[in-house]
């Protein structure tokens, strides 16, 4: 999927650690960028899977070969690292890309964040929490602000507590179409869900970690512009449409 005028960097660590610490740099070749306006791509998987390889590469070269800088980050991932490891490490690739913006020609000042699902979800939950929150990570660039433009966010769920009361009842499992019966681990509520494995617990019993875990929890008028695009038939991550 790479075009021929865009160039990728692989493998850039941002905080210590292995695979999970890494991020690509995707940008224009052999021209000479300052300022660049930056996307960061924050992949999906349940926050248990997936990788900065394998999502976002159409747009992410797209948008460089328009002059932007996009970054593909790695995070840890759950249950083996609970919440809230996984929006620490996207505010340390945040704060890692303005500690770098003169070697790579990154716009501190213009940085804007992209994911879906549970990308969308840590996208969101970037840009309403604000500075000063899920920082505490020891990171040497933690004099650096955390702060982004705007984000767009694909179908990423806002309130955990609110995703079983906006499902349809009669939705089927997709490969059992006789079925009105989800299967364990489907509901929010489960103690196996992945909403329940991503904060280390059945969300009915931990309301403290949910309310931190929402992107809902912290809206406040300084919170940067965020796009949500959510389809209203999605039954994985129910649209909560009020």
């Amino acid at each position: 999927m790479m075009r021929p005028d865009v160039e990728r960097i692989r493998d850039v660590s941002y905080r210590e650690g292995g695979s999970r610490a890494r991020l690509d740099i995707y940008r224009r070749k052999d021209v000479d960028l300052r300022d660049a306006p930056v996307l960061v791509q924050v992949h999906g998987g349940a926050w248990t899977i997936g990788d900065k390889r394998e999502q976002g590469l159409l747009l992410m070269n797209r948008m460089a070969a328009r002059g932007w800088i996009c970054v593909a980050m790695n995070y840890r991932l759950a249950p083996k690292h609970p919440f809230p490891a996984q929006i620490e490490d996207v505010k340390t690739a945040v704060r890692w890309i303005r500690a770098s913006a003169s070697h790579y020609g990154f716009d501190p000042a213009r940085i804007g964040l992209w994911g879906a699902s549970a990308g969308g979800h840590l996208a969101a939950l970037a840009a309403t929490s604000g500075p000063g929150i899920f920082e505490n990570d020891g990171s040497e660039h933690a004099a650096w602000s955390s702060e982004v433009r705007a984000v767009v966010d694909g179908y990423g769920p806002v309130d955990f507590l609110q995703l079983d009361a906006h499902r349809d009842p009669s939705d089927p499992p997709s490969d059992d179409p006789e079925s009105v019966t989800l299967p364990p681990g489907t509901r929010a509520a489960d103690a196996d869900s992945f909403e329940s494995r991503l904060i280390g617990g059945p969300i009915g019993r931990h309301p403290d970690r949910v309310a931190a875990a929402n992107p809902l929890s912290y809206t406040r008028p300084a919170v940067p512009p965020v796009l949500i695009l959510h389809g209203t038939s999605d039954t994985t991550v129910p649209a909560i449409v009020p």
